[in-house]
C-alpha cells in the first residue's frame, strides 16, 4: 500500500493506491533530533525526499538524486524544525510513498 503525494502549487494532498516496487521506514518515529530514512528499490532509480507540514505544503527537499538497487539510508538533523506533525514523502521514478513523521 503507497500513498502518492498531489502537489498543486506547493500545497500538497495524499491519494492511495496499490503499487509495490519499493520499501520506505523512517525512524525513530517520534524523532527528536536526527532522523534516519531506509528504503529498498528494485532497481537503480532517481529519488526524491522532500518534508511537508501537517498542513500539506512543502518545506523543502531533503536529497534529490540516483539511488542504487537494494538498501538505501539516509539520515537528516531534524532539530531546527518545531514540534509538529510532518509528512516526509519518497518519490522514486514518479511513484511516490508518504510517512507522517511526530517530532517532539
Amino acid at each position: 500500500f503507497i500513498s502518492t503525494l498531489v502537489i498543486n502549487e506547493n500545497l500538497a494532498s495524499v491519494n492511495n493506491y496499490d503499487k509495490n516496487n519499493f520499501f520506505f521506514f523512517t525512524f525513530p518515529n517520534p524523532a527528536t533530533d536526527v532522523l534516519n530514512l531506509k528504503f529498498i528499490l528494485e532497481e537503480r532509480a532517481w529519488v526524491e525526499i522532500d518534508l511537508f507540514d501537517s498542513k500539506g505544503y512543502k518545506l523543502g527537499s531533503l536529497f534529490s538524486g540516483a539511488a542504487l538497487n537494494g538498501e538505501n539510508n539516509k539520515s537528516f538533523d531534524v532539530t531546527s524544525y518545531p514540534k509538529g506533525i510532518y509528512f516526509i514523502r519518497l518519490n522514486v521514478n514518479g511513484n511516490s510513498s508518504l510517512q507522517k513523521l511526530v517530532k517532539l
